[in-house]
C-alpha cells in the first residue's frame, strides 16, 4: 500500500503549530479539565482569533471562561 503524500501548505502549517504547542495544550488541558483534543481547538481559536462552532456544552463554556466566543 504506498503511503498518501500531503501537499497543502495550510495543513502542515497547523501540523507545525500543534508540535510547537504540545506543552501548551497540556496545560490548557489540565487547567480546564479538558481532554488535549479538546483543548486544541480552543488554542487554535486563540491562536487564530476565531470563534468556536461547537453543540458541546462542556467545550463552549470552556471556551466562553477563555474569552472565546461560541457560535452556536
Amino acid at each position: 500500500m504506498k503511503r498518501a503524500t500531503v501537499r497543502s501548505p495550510l495543513l502542515w502549517r497547523r501540523v507545525r503549530w500543534l508540535r510547537s504547542t504540545g506543552a501548551h495544550l497540556m496545560n490548557l488541558a489540565k487547567e480546564l479539565s479538558l481532554s488535549v483534543y479538546d483543548s486544541s481547538y480552543l488554542a487554535l481559536c486563540l491562536a487564530e482569533g476565531v470563534p468556536l462552532a461547537t453543540l458541546d456544552a462542556r467545550l463552549a463554556d470552556a471556551a466562553r471562561g477563555v474569552g472565546i466566543s461560541v457560535m452556536s
